[in-house]
């Protein structure tokens, strides 16, 4: 995160500069595009003998993340308009968004977790997670005969760690589609014309995404010819004489409905939106405030009433942990907690996914940082955190060892595989998973917690 912090105090700084802001930001923005071989910037042959939506696709995405962004691309290769709601992070220092969060509540709603991409389709009634699954669905409902082009088949070969973050490393700032900026909520979803590799469009997507503002996006990619054409018939009066005699488009293009506004010009488009939607100060929030979602945790929802407090707590593999605990009068230590989890709904990749009902007790002790708030405005410490290194635990935080040797034994039943090294490896990832659903304040101080643990397999 301190990369990502310094980068964007660099970023800052040029754009103090009347001309070379404008240099700077739309250079980060291609080279954010070129990262990603211009993904999404062509469309696919011969995509018009492909079965086309009568309803829009919704997407649930943000901007800032490079999973959205992957099915952004094929969306717009496959010239699939969208229904977009953005769902930036409403805070650095907590999983998941605050309660005021605009959409995010509606994916949790609709898919039982905070998981972005979400996409719903109305004219098959999926809806879906993950986005390569997604752009598997997508190819595979609305691109069966089409042919991939080599900017699409490139980028996704290079969708790989770490270099699938380098897009966020160019655009550092947290107003680069990443954090909510409070705004007033449109009557009706404003329209945005554009592709996705475009890195004018992208600057225009930011700004949407960072104030929360639903709207249409029409896929223009080059070679699409449908949009195109209905470009030029309703908006071609609005495009420079040599446009008009090329039969080009220009993008974006934003109309928004509930003002009459019509603007072309990016840099205008995103003064605009702020000027007309902006409702309130900017989160003053670094890279340095960021709390990292440890791998599992995905996000929380949380209640104290009185002295009880319960969560649930998201993980991967689609467990949900219902906990529950007392709560000391100090806030600083969580008392006779217990937790639960089933596994109807836990993927066939998974290893429990057999198992009915797991259970389990925890103690823990705060200190450091509280940058939760739950749903009564009330701070309290980060709910949702699976420790990845377990010998580190027992080393710095008094963990007994013989517990965990325990529920390790426990555990072993649930292990259907064959493999030995794999079982291995299996072992020790269940026991942390299973044991640990605990309140970690802050993942940077040392936290004084003591679990223990007592899975039961019900049947």
């Amino acid at each position: 995160m301190k990369v990502l912090h310094y980068l964007s105090l660099v970023y800052e700084a040029t754009q103090r500069l009347p001309v070379a802001s404008r240099l700077v930001d739309l250079g980060s923005s291609a080279l954010s595009g070129l990262t990603r071989c211009f993904s999404g910037g062509w469309v696919a042959g011969a995509v018009e003998k492909c079965s086309r939506p009568s309803k829009r696709l919704i997407l649930y995405e943000f901007e800032g993340c490079p999973f959205c962004r992957r099915v952004r691309e094929t969306a717009s290769v496959l010239a699939l308009d969208l229904v977009v709601y953005p769902c930036p992070k409403g805070t650095l220092k907590a999983a998941g968004g605050p309660q005021t969060s605009r959409f995010r509540p509606e994916v949790a709603k609709l898919g039982g977790k905070e998981l972005f991409p979400f996409l719903v389709d109305e004219n098959t009634g999926v809806q879906m997670y993950e986005s390569a699954e997604i752009n598997k669905y997508l190819w595979k409902t609305y691109g069966a005969q089409a042919e991939v082009p080599w900017t699409y088949w490139l980028g996704e070969k290079l969708f790989v760690k770490p270099l699938i973050f380098f897009p966020t490393l160019l655009r550092p700032l947290v107003t680069h589609g990443l954090l909510r900026v409070p705004s007033v909520a449109p009557e009706s979803p404003l329209e945005l014309w554009g592709c996705e590799s475009s890195p004018f469009v992208r600057l225009v997507r930011e700004a949407l995404c960072c104030l929360e503002l639903p709207y249409v996006l029409r896929q223009v990619p080059h070679g699409e010819l449908q949009n195109r054409a209905e470009f030029r018939e309703k908006y071609g009066h609005l495009l420079s004489p040599a446009r008009r005699a090329l039969g080009a488009v220009q993008m974006p293009f934003l109309r928004d409905p509930n003002t009459g506004t019509e603007l072309l010009e990016s840099a205008d488009i995103v003064k605009y939106l702020y000027k007309t939607y902006r409702d309130g100060p900017m989160l003053e929030e670094t890279w340095l405030d960021f709390n990292s979602e440890l791998d599992g945790g995905h996000s929380v929802r949380a209640h104290l009433d009185g002295n009880r407090l319960t969560f649930k707590q998201l993980a991967k593999g689609g467990m949900v942990y219902d906990c529950h605990c007392d709560v000391s009068t100090d806030r600083r230590q969580l008392m006779n907690g217990c937790w639960e989890t089933k596994s109807e709904k836990v993927s066939t990749e998974s290893i429990l996914e057999d198992v009915t009902s797991i259970r389990g007790t925890f103690t823990a002790q705060r200190r450091g940082r509280v940058p939760f708030v739950d749903n009564q405005y009330i701070e309290w410490d980060e709910m949702t955190r699976l420790v990845l290194e377990m010998g580190k635990l027992q080393e710095t935080q008094g963990i007994n060892a013989k517990d965990f040797q325990g529920i390790q034994a426990a555990l072993t039943e649930l292990l259907h595989t064959k493999d030995q090294d794999a079982k291995a490896k299996y072992q020790t990832d269940i026991a942390m998973q299973i044991a640990i659903p605990f309140v970690l304040a802050d993942p940077y101080a040392k936290a004084s917690v003591q679990v223990r643990s007592d899975p039961v397999k019900t049947p």
